[in-house]
């Protein structure tokens, strides 16, 4: 059917676009002028000016409402016909009681502050207005100029005056006090139950009561139940509120959906002269069908909302019932209504008319496209079903209009969820003027839409074997009511996360935070003296109640003088409201947990996980804002304590990180500003470890070189901690020799850079203070740790190896209680990983006597001249450091003399440093105790000549055992002579009998007597490793006797073998070999292989003629002779050889 119309069709009144303010509206003569009276408004008047009549008691009213509802445009109304005002001509004052006398109103709306200042700024407001009353106004005004928050009885005292005034200046028959938005007040009484705003409510609602025959009328208005509000209270504070409830009487504000009918008429005010005739039959027609099929309800004025129809044009009528169910359920009610049918909204009346030129009724798929722009956020949150809907009609072609235009009106049907409006095809065929059956059919057929039956009507979504409501009511019964462990529950849900001091980090390179602990408020005291691992601490008392927020400020305030200034204490405000964002945390928790459907409903699934998700979101922000440390605004309810005094109220995250970082500021003004990511922090990662102890490696090594000895073109991490450290903290200066040295720097420059002189000063006075004892490490890198130097944990050792490096000689260091002469890479790696192992002695050259020093450093040759300048140090470290390099035979000889062995043993047990030279090695000298005596220079030197005789043995001792092995060997081969005389000899002979001797052992000596390429001593320690299967060195004194042993054993093995291998081995050479044998006739036999040099050639021809010349004039006597002298021989060198 085509209906046409006109563009203009509404008078639109502007009174329906806002809210109504009591305040301002009161003095707006036309803020009723569009005011409709529904029967609601006149049901709820009639009850209050009831209360008028002398014996009345109902005097106090609470008119509870959904938000958006007309309460406070009702309120606006009855304030101005309790007043005696003119009201507009549409509105009969007879109806209303206009005989009786005025009702001076008080006009409050509320806020969170106190209801009693808010009463009283009411009085000072009508007063001043009025220009009457000025001694009570002036005394109104100085109550209000006194306190924030006047005491109740004041108050109700001054409301009393206020009354007496209005009667006795006959300006009215009583008063009136109306307090819109009452919820304001009664949300502080309940987050401040200390105030008694609440019973000051009580107490006006008794005054009224009580008024007599003239009138005290109180009106709250509110959104929901007083109930609501105390819910989270303690039962006993409960029970109070129930209590000032009862004292009055209620009124559910709610209009029908009839009277929302009229009024939708009454705003809308369609010109009837403006659209064409037939549209007020065809809206009858349309609304008659609806009526019919049930889609108002069975209770509406059927004949009112026929004669209604036709002035809602060009609402279709199949859409109000829809549309006041999504503003219920999405919106604020009325106020949301009022703005789609007259505000400019994206696909709101207004905008359809405009863009449609009026030639088509507004449906309900018309309502979607507004549903979707208006709420669509607000939507996916408050319903499952949007999503289910929304995807479906979004992927949709728009090609096929028809049936894009039904899938919208089924999505919003299903939308609104309510058993009683259900898309049945009857429906969606009126809401679409035309038989749907065959589009449905189709729709159906393709799986887009599912029929439920006849009692479920059509849906978009396939049927959902969970229902969520359902769920959540069961939760809400199973995870019970507000639990009393409210702050443990909390607690798992509030960021720990460390808070960085950022400011002190960038100024000097430390990175401190605080530690955050969220702490029953009954454990305050307790926890503000326990330790902690962070380098502060932010604790914060979770209170649930104001009696325990006063308890803790209590608590900080007491213990002023005990604080520890590394600890924080933030007060919030009281949690007891965050228990209704927990609980809707927990039941949607329950929801996911405990129903086992979901893992079969993909729909409901999703939209459980998305209900948890959203009260987590909204619970983290309510604890943010309440807790929370990352955007501090003005309305903060943190209260920052620090030293037991409470700070000014820390504003945004500037002045939060501010106050932190001048709080380590004042901790720590002695730390050293490095600016080093790798080596200053408290923990350092492996890498940097390692980069560490190269630095400090380079450190012992070479001071002396620029860059510690690094390549400045190479970029490896030490380097950048070289850069930060040493050179910019002005350590390593070139001591103009071309030499580098490790020293303090100028006092201006290091306050101005890297402050590093007081930490070093504390290293040099803490080990001043004790040098006559050794510190502990761990006690040392614990006061840089502490206040007020605060060094990082990866910058200690760095600092300590300094100190080390510049006082050199007059620092020892000991490990396990054993001196360590010096310090290497691998020993300050132990000290690192294990610091307790190790302990300093801080030797000051003030405290010893140096000239003890200088003799011994001189007689020692541990300096090159005479000096008076000398270190204990000096004499101690290269003592153990000689004594380090000992073979470890000489640290077990027992061939020593006594007073050599005396010195060994003491330096072997690396001790005090002064009681080794005054006290141990004196006594071991025969000298005694020098500590305590007058040091003559006599006995200095006697001391000093018997350290170095023992020093000497000691050095000589390996060397003469090696010497001794080839003097044996010598003697085993009964060679006269050195061994190097004749080595070349022994050489030779080995080599003649090697390709002959198969025995492993006997040959592996030949290869040692064959081999010249060792010089004497290697060639010893060789033939000794060989003939004991130990190093000379490690030897003991039975290895020397197990030596002689195996060389003669295996000298005259080889001598044997020689014997017999002569005639195979003599060879050409320089030296000559011959063998002489003996035979008797009894068979024995004595032989000998003399071997001898060429120079030894001549001595012998010279024997061999004087023999020869005896032999010739003897004859064959002197041949006998000869043989029996050669016998002789032969046989005492067997039997020698035999007794060896």
């Amino acid at each position: 059917m085509s209906i046409a119309q006109e563009i203009h069709i509404f008078k639109t009144h502007q009174q329906y676009l806002r809210s109504t303010n009591l305040e301002r509206d009161w003095h707006d003569p036309e803020a009723l002028n569009n005011y409709l009276v529904t029967p609601q408004s006149e049901q709820s008047l009639h009850k209050i000016l009831a209360g008028l009549k002398p014996q009345s008691s109902l005097r106090a009213w609470r008119i509870t409402g959904d938000y958006g509802s007309g309460k406070s445009s009702f309120a606006l109304f009855a304030a101005n016909v309790l007043d005696k005002r003119d009201l507009p001509g549409h509105i009969k004052v007879s109806n209303y009681g206009a005989e009786g006398a005025r009702i001076i109103p008080l006009l409050i709306t509320g806020y969170r502050g106190s209801l009693g200042q808010a009463i009283l700024q009411s009085m000072v407001t009508y007063l001043t207005e009025k220009s009457k009353g000025e001694s009570l106004l002036k005394e109104v005004e100085h109550i209000l100029t006194e306190t924030a928050k006047p005491d109740d009885s004041v108050v109700l005292k001054m409301t009393k005056r206020f009354h007496d005034f209005i009667i006795k200046s006959k300006t009215g028959f009583g008063i009136s006090i109306f307090i819109d938005e009452a919820g304001k007040f009664l949300e502080l009484a309940a987050s401040k139950p200390e105030q008694e705003d609440i019973f000051l409510l009580q107490s006006l609602a008794e005054m009224a009561a009580r008024s007599g025959k003239h009138p005290i009328i109180v009106v709250t208005i509110l959104h929901q139940g007083l109930n609501a509000y105390s819910e989270r209270l303690a039962k006993s504070q409960q029970r109070e509120w129930e209590k000032v409830a009862g004292r009055f009487e209620e009124i559910l504000w709610h209009h029908p959906l009839d009277q929302v009918v009229l009024l939708i008429g009454h705003a809308l005010d369609v010109d009837s002269e403006a659209i064409p005739s037939n549209s007020g039959e065809f809206m009858t027609v349309l609304m008659h069908k609806a009526l019919t099929l049930g889609w108002y309800g069975y209770t509406v004025s059927s004949d009112l909302l026929e004669e209604l129809a036709k002035r809602l044009y060009p609402l279709h009528p199949t859409v109000i019932p829809i549309l006041v169910k999504l503003f219920t359920t999405f919106g604020q009610n009325e106020r949301s209504l009022y703005s789609f049918l007259l505000g400019q909204e994206s696909f709101g009346l207004q905008d359809f008319v405009q863009r449609t030129e009026g030639m088509r009724l507004y449906r309900l798929h018309d309502l979607y496209d507004f549903a979707r722009a208006a709420f669509g956020t607000k939507l996916a949150a408050l319903s499952y079903h949007w999503k289910a809907v929304n995807d479906v009609i979004a992927t949709f072609p728009y090609s096929n209009e028809e049936q894009l235009q039904l899938l919208k009106t089924i999505g919003l049907i299903n939308l609104i969820n309510s058993d009683a409006l259900i898309a049945s095809e009857a429906l969606l065929s009126l809401a679409n003027d035309s038989d749907m059956r065959e589009v449905l059919d189709k729709l159906n057929r393709d799986n887009i839409i599912h029929f439920r039956g006849h009692a479920g009507g059509y849906c978009i979504w396939p049927h959902s074997s969970v229902n969520i409501e359902d769920c959540y009511a069961q939760a809400i019964a199973a995870v019970g009511p507000q639990t009393n462990d409210l702050k443990s529950l909390l607690k798992d849900r509030l960021s720990t996360r460390p808070i960085v001091a950022r400011r002190h980090y960038i100024e000097t390179g430390n990175l401190r935070y605080f530690g955050i602990d969220y702490i029953d408020a009954s454990e305050l005291e307790s926890s503000l003296n326990r330790p902690f691992d962070s380098d502060g601490l932010i604790l914060v008392p979770l209170c649930e109640t104001e009696q325990q927020v006063q308890l803790a400020i209590s608590i900080i305030e007491a213990a002023a003088d005990n604080m520890p200034p590394s600890v924080i204490v933030v007060i919030p405000g009281q949690l007891r409201f965050l228990s209704e964002f927990l609980e809707e945390v927990r039941r949607w928790e329950w929801v996911e947990r405990s129903v086992g459907d979901l893992r079969h409903d993909k729909y409901a699934r999703d939209e459980v996980s998305r209900q948890l998700a959203i009260s987590n979101l909204e619970l983290q922000k309510q604890l943010q804002r309440i807790i929370g440390f990352n955007s501090l605004s003005a309305d903060s309810a943190l209260a920052w304590y620090h030293l037991g005094q409470k700070k000014e109220a820390l504003i945004g995250n500037r002045a939060m990180m501010g106050f932190l970082a001048d709080v380590f500021d004042e901790l720590f003004p002695y730390a050293p500003r490095i600016h080093n990511e790798l080596v200053n922090r408290r923990d350092i990662s492996s890498a940097a470890a390692s980069a560490r102890l190269r630095l400090c490696e380079r450190l012992f090594e070479y001071s002396d070189k620029p860059f510690l000895g690094m390549d400045p073109e190479k970029h490896p991490p030490e380097m950048s901690m070289y850069l930060s450290v040493f050179h910019a903290a002005g350590f390593h200066h070139e001591a103009g020799n071309g030499n580098w040295q490790i020293r303090l720097p100028d006092e201006a420059y290091d306050l101005d850079n890297c402050n590093v002189i007081p930490a070093m000063q504390r290293i040099n006075e803490l080990l001043n203070d004790q040098h006559n004892q050794r510190v502990e490490v761990p006690d040392i890198f614990e006061v840089l740790r502490s206040k007020p130097f605060g060094v990082r944990d990866g910058m200690i050792p760095v600092l300590l190896a300094v100190f080390i490096v510049m006082n050199e000689q007059a620092v020892a260091l000991y490990e396990d209680g054993s001196f360590i002469p010096r310090i290497t890479g691998s020993n300050y790696l132990r000290l690192i990983k294990a610091p307790e192992t190790f302990q300093i002695q801080f030797y000051p050259i003030t405290t010893l006597r140096t000239s003890l020093f200088s003799k011994l450093a001189q007689d020692l040759g541990f300096v090159n001249e005479v000096v008076d300048q000398v270190d204990l140090l000096d004499i101690i470290k290269p003592l153990y450091t000689f004594m380090g390099k000992l073979p470890e035979y000489v640290l077990n000889s027992n061939s020593l003399n006594s007073i050599t062995q005396r010195v060994r043993n003491i330096l072997r047990k690396t001790g005090d440093p002064v009681n080794l030279l005054f006290t141990d090695l004196p006594e071991a000298c025969d000298i005694g105790d020098l500590k305590n005596a007058s040091l003559q220079p006599e006995v200095i030197a006697e001391f000093s000549k018997k350290l170095k005789e023992a020093i000497d043995e000691l050095r000589q001792s390996y060397p003469a055992l090696l010497h001794r092995l080839l003097e044996d060997l010598m003697k085993e081969f009964e060679l006269t002579g050195s061994f190097e005389k004749n080595r070349l000899a022994l050489s030779k002979r080995a080599t003649s009998v090697l390709p002959f001797i198969t025995e492993i052992r006997l040959k592996s000596y030949c290869l040692r007597l064959a081999d010249l390429n060792l010089n004497a001593d290697q060639w010893a320690e060789s033939l000794a490793n060989l003939l004991c299967s130990m190093p000379a060195n490690k030897w003991r004194e039975k290895d020397i006797y197990k030596f002689e042993q195996e060389l003669h054993h295996l000298t005259q093995q080889f001598i044997r073998v020689e014997a017999t291998v002569y005639s195979k081995s003599k060879k050409d050479g320089e030296g000559i070999s011959l063998r002489v044998a003996l035979t008797r006739p009894d068979g024995q036999e004595r032989g000998q292989v003399i071997h001898f040099s060429t120079s030894e050639a001549e001595v012998i021809d010279g024997l061999e003629k004087k023999i020869s010349d005896l032999l010739e004039q003897y004859g064959q006597l002197g041949m006998a002779a000869a043989s029996n002298a050669l016998w002789k021989m032969l046989d005492d060198a067997q039997n020698k050889k035999n007794q060896n």
